[in-house]
């Protein structure tokens, strides 16, 4: 029979593959002796199992629980898997957790349940959710009967008498108490006016916390849909409840002062937001009071002299005065040469230079030629002082009638001055 022939690398996959096949080699705890410890520059730490005359190769890469037992010398128990470093072709122990060798079966296990929440995500500080800062209803999920109720009640009722408290009663020690707690928990969560829910109990042995480091309560936390305050035992006690929870509280009393204000803070905190409004109001006003002076001298400056228009109102109006003076006396004086000159030119004024106007008695025709009047015609002179009436004389009538009634008569003459004819 020929015996196979393989290459190293082959040979370390089909290690590697046997070894990742094995269900027993991928979840397992190693005891022994810590020796060869190192640790990189990165936090990985190197190190060998020992017992008796038998070792095995381990490594703890850095942010895995447990490193701060590693020493050498050192009695531990390292969980992880098995595998094949291909490079060397090494069967090696990746480990995810490290405990005193003395932790026992329940310490293990516990560390074991630790590391897989944490590597799902459970304990990731991201996730966690803050308070709501005025809570209106608060969830409590503890035992009746203990003193974590009385005290979170208590601080609650002096502390922030605003919220209202929905209580979800739960065994918190014994086989039952982490379906009860979780229970609760669920329950709180239907209620859609809860805003935060405090989980706790006050302290005890180790034995008497298990319900808080269990499976069930850890995922029952991390699945509520309301933030989770944490106050389980006293302020040394940490469970795998704290770690899922949004926040941990030290005390059930400090859970109640985290999850709800102090009223009298509040009423102090409203008293100083009131002073400083006041105080900012204050000052705006003196802002805007000022800004209105400022306004208002500057109105004041830019306001229009008064005094000084009216003065030149009173110039331009006598100026005015004296324009319509000026005018009017040379309206005047034009118009009594114009009525001077009319005055002239009028027949009063005509007669008044010693002419006479002669018409026509019956109809008061004028006779503006000596040929309109034929002889013995009756006219009538207008004089300045009176009128008389007159008889027309032929052309040739004696010249001595007219002398011897001089007051009575008179000559007419065409053009060339000689008489015509003689009229009285």
């Amino acid at each position: 029979m020929t015996s196979a022939v393989y290459t190293v690398r082959e040979l370390v996959e089909y290690l590697s593959a046997r070894i990742a096949d094995d269900p027993q080699l991928r979840d397992l705890w190693l005891t022994g002796e810590v020796s060869d410890l190192s640790r990189s520059g990165a936090g990985h730490a190197y190190f060998t199992l020992r017992d008796g005359s038998a070792s095995f190769r381990c490594v703890l890469f850095a942010n895995r629980r447990g490193v701060e037992h590693l020493d050498r010398g050192a009695q531990v128990s390292a969980h992880g898997r098995v595998n094949v470093y291909e490079a060397r072709g090494e069967i090696q122990l990746l480990v995810d957790a490290v405990m005193p060798a003395g932790a026992g079966a329940e310490g293990l296990a516990l560390e074991l349940l630790r590391v897989q929440l944490e590597q799902e995500g459970l304990f990731d500080p991201s996730r966690k959710r803050p308070l709501p800062s005025f809570p209106k209803h608060i969830g409590l999920v503890t035992s009746p009967s203990g003193a974590a109720y009385h005290d979170i009640v208590q601080t609650l009722a002096r502390r922030y008498p605003l919220a209202e408290v929905l209580f979800a009663p739960a065994a918190v020690q014994g086989d039952a108490a982490p379906g009860e707690v979780a229970r609760a928990i669920a329950a709180l969560n239907a209620t859609r006016d809860v805003d935060v829910i405090i989980v706790g109990r006050g302290g005890g042995a180790a034995e008497d916390l298990a319900a808080f480091n269990t499976e069930v309560v850890a995922r029952a936390i991390f699945g509520s849909a309301i933030p989770v305050v944490s106050a389980v035992g006293h302020e040394t006690d940490t469970t795998i409840a704290d770690m899922v929870a949004d926040l941990r509280a030290l005390t059930p009393t400090d859970a109640a002062v985290r999850a709800a204000p102090d009223a009298r803070d509040l009423a102090a905190a409203v008293g100083g937001l009131a002073n400083r409004a006041g105080a900012v109001l204050r000052q705006r006003l003196a802002d805007q009071a000022t800004w209105l002076r400022e306004l208002e001298g500057r109105l004041e400056r830019r306001k229009p002299n008064v005094d000084g228009l009216r003065q030149r109102v009173d110039e331009a109006l006598a100026q005015a005065r004296r324009a319509a003076d000026a005018m009017t006396g040379a309206r005047r004086g034009a118009l009594a040469e114009a009525r001077a000159a009319l005055e002239a030119l009028s027949p009063a004024g005509v007669l008044e230079r010693g002419y006479a106007v002669v018409s026509l008695p019956a109809s008061g025709a004028l006779v503006a030629s000596v040929s309109s009047v034929s002889p013995g015609k009756v006219v009538r002179a207008t004089l300045r002082d009176g009128s008389f009436d007159a008889r027309a004389l032929p052309e040739d009538a004696a010249p001595d009638a007219a002398e011897r009634a001089p007051n009575r008569r008179g000559t007419a003459r065409k053009d060339g001055g000689q008489p015509q004819r003689t009229l009285f």
